[in-house]
C-alpha cells in the first residue's frame, strides 16, 4: 500500500527534530565540559601557587627570567673599518658618537643559554668637518641603527654571588643614513640598508632582586653598499670623492641598567 506524502513529511520532520535535540544536548554537554576544565585549571593554578609558597628555603626556582636592559655609551666608528662617513675622508681614530641600546632577553635558570632581541643605534653623530676639507666645502651628519635577534651565553656568580657575565651575538638588519651640504648650497642625502652582525660581552652586578647595573663592550659590523649611486649632479669642485661602499665597524663602551620582570 503506498505511503502518503504527508505521513512521509511528518516522519522526516520528527527525525530532524530528534537530530536537533541531540545537537543541543551535545552543545550543552560541551559547555559543561569546558566549564569543568576551566574550573580545574583555576583550582590547579591556586594549588600551584600554594605549593610554591610552601617550598622549603634554598630550593632553586625554575621560573623563566625576563629582563630589559637600557644602555648608554660612546662608540668609536673611526677606530676600525672605514669610519662612519659616506665620503673618502680617511680614518679619524678620535672620532666618536654617542650610542644607545635596548635589549630584551629571556633565560631559564636550568640553562646557561638565553635568547632575545637587541636594538642598537647612534641617532645622530652631529655635523662633521674633516681634516683637509674646508668647512665651506663639505659637512655631514650620519646616523645608524641595528636590530637583531640575540643568543647569549651566561656565567652566573662570577666574581660575586650576584655577579653575572653575558656573551651575546646576533645577525640582523642595519640601516645607515648620511646627509649634508656640499659647497654650502648643494644638499645630498643617502640611506641604505644591509645585513649586519654583532658580538658583545657584559658584566652585571644585581644590587636588587629586580635591578642590576651593567658594563658592556659591544661591536657592530655592517657592509653598506650603493651609498652614492647618482653622483652626476654633484659639484666638480669637490676635493673629496663619495664612497660607493662602506665597511662600518662600531665598537662601543656602554653603561646599562637592567630590570628583571622575574628575578633569579
Amino acid at each position: 500500500m503506498p505511503t502518503s506524502p504527508f505521513k512521509s513529511l511528518s516522519l522526516q520532520g520528527r527525525v530532524l527534530q530528534k537530530v536537533f535535540i541531540l545537537i543541543l544536548y551535545i552543545m550543552r554537554l560541551y559547555k559543561c565540559l569546558v566549564g569543568l576544565m576551566l574550573s580545574l585549571l583555576y583550582v590547579g593554578s591556586l594549588y600551584a601557587q600554594d605549593v610554591k609558597v610552601k617550598e622549603p628555603e634554598g630550593r632553586q626556582s625554575y621560573q623563566r627570567v625576563y629582563l630589559v636592559d637600557l644602555g648608554l655609551g660612546v662608540g668609536f666608528p673611526g677606530l676600525l673599518g672605514d669610519g662612519n662617513s659616506s665620503w673618502h675622508t680617511g680614518k679619524s681614530q678620535g672620532r666618536t658618537a654617542f650610542t644607545s641600546s635596548v635589549q630584551l632577553m629571556t633565560y631559564s635558570p636550568r640553562s646557561n643559554i638565553g635568547y632575545g632581541l637587541l636594538y642598537y643605534a647612534y641617532p645622530n653623530s652631529g655635523t662633521k668637518n674633516y681634516d683637509g676639507v674646508m668647512v665651506s666645502e663639505m659637512n655631514e651628519k650620519t646616523s645608524f641603527y641595528y636590530v637583531a635577534p640575540q643568543i647569549s651565553l651566561i656565567k652566573r656568580q662570577l666574581g660575586f654571588p650576584d655577579g653575572i657575565m653575558y656573551v651575546n651575538a646576533g645577525v640582523g638588519y642595519a640601516n645607515f643614513k648620511s646627509q649634508g651640504l656640499m659647497l654650502q648650497k648643494e644638499e645630498y642625502k643617502t640611506t641604505r640598508s644591509a645585513v649586519g652582525c654583532n658580538i658583545g660581552i657584559a658584566y652585571e652586578y644585581a644590587f636588587d632582586p629586580r635591578l642590576g647595573i651593567r658594563l658592556a663592550v659591544n661591536c657592530v659590523y655592517a657592509r653598506i653598499k650603493g651609498l652614492h649611486k647618482d653622483t652626476g649632479g654633484y659639484p666638480n669642485e669637490l676635493s673629496i670623492a663619495p664612497r660607493s661602499n662602506l665597511h662600518l665597524f662600531v665598537p662601543s663602551l656602554e653603561l646599562g641598567l637592567s630590570y628583571y620582570m622575574v628575578h633569579w
